[in-house]
């Protein structure tokens, strides 16, 4: 019995690595398609003419939301604050084939955290605009904040689901420690 119990979180062990690797490059090519995409962004933004005639990709982006240097650079910089810990996670994975240890608990709580970041702070940046700028309190401008193309619900919701694995893994983590202190 305790062979075939070996065994078996043996095999669990090397199948949970073999997933850990895969996942790790995929990871890393996400985060570097990231980057590139920014750096792209930012020097369309730099050098882009006041109008484009053309119906190239580069005209399609100065349409899109992100018109500021400063606004890609709070989102690079939250975008790798969530990458970084994941990849952090999944090399350990890959490495001890070990989900479930306080410290990867901790790295889902960080990414979770900025990925609620990237999802709120366009918001707050708008507000603070509509107050400066504008007139904050007509109740179609605050309605606007809310909308999909100004808050971002898909990072919203993986915040969520971030922040509900970190206690999973916190969680798995103690039972984890509790079977290894019974056996």
């Amino acid at each position: 019995m305790d062979k075939n119990h070996d065994a078996r979180k043996q095999q669990t062990n090397a199948s949970i690595r073999r997933s850990g690797k895969i996942a790790l490059v995929i990871a890393i090519l996400i985060l570097l398609g990231q980057i590139i995409s920014f750096l792209y962004k930012v020097t369309f933004t730099l050098r882009r003419p006041d109008t484009l005639e053309d119906e190239s990709f580069l005209s399609y982006l100065n349409y899109i939301r992100y018109g500021t240097v400063p606004d890609l650079i709070v989102r690079i910089i939250l975008t790798l604050g969530t990458m970084i810990p994941v990849i952090l996670l999944l090399r350990d994975i890959s490495r001890k084939g070990l989900p479930f240890t306080i410290q990867n608990g901790t790295r889902m709580f960080i990414a979770g955290i900025m990925q609620g970041l990237l999802a709120l702070l366009p918001v707050l940046f708008q507000f603070v605009q509509m107050i400066r700028y504008g007139d904050s309190s007509d109740s179609s401008s605050l309605a606007y904040l809310i909308q999909p193309n100004v808050l971002n619900y898909l990072n919203l919701s993986f915040c969520f689901l971030l922040l509900f694995l970190a206690g999973l893994f916190r969680y798995g983590a103690a039972l984890q420690q509790e079977s290894d202190e019974t056996l």
